[in-house]
């Protein structure tokens, strides 16, 4: 029996579908009922795509995709990073982008 293998450029990467398809707010629904059985929260609603990429140096510099900011039934934002790539220092990355949208997004 043979293992079927996909061609790598006839694969839709879940980062790209994010990206181009799901962030056309006509195609929002599909994104928040995907986060919805994800994080369990019916509520689930998607404030914004934030750009993640074009403030990049290098693209060494920047391994995340996609970076949401999102509204759950608790009014409380989150934010959902999903990336491609490992990353070893995690919770320096994660306390920098944290840090970066909470300062970024304030009412003044």
């Amino acid at each position: 029996m043979s293992t079927i293998t996909p061609e790598p450029d006839k694969v839709i990467r879940f980062d790209w579908a994010m990206k181009r398809i799901l962030r056309d707010k006509a195609n929002f629904d599909i994104l928040e009922g995907f986060l919805a059985a994800l994080l369990e929260d019916d509520a689930i609603k998607i404030l914004n795509i934030l750009e993640s990429e074009t403030n990049a140096q290098d693209e060494n510099d920047k391994f995340n995709r996609v970076d949401l900011l999102v509204q759950d039934s608790q009014d409380r934002k989150i934010y959902i990073e999903i990336q491609t790539s490992r990353e070893t220092d995690y919770l320096e990355s994660l306390l920098y982008a944290t840090s970066k949208i909470i300062v970024e997004h304030q009412s003044l």
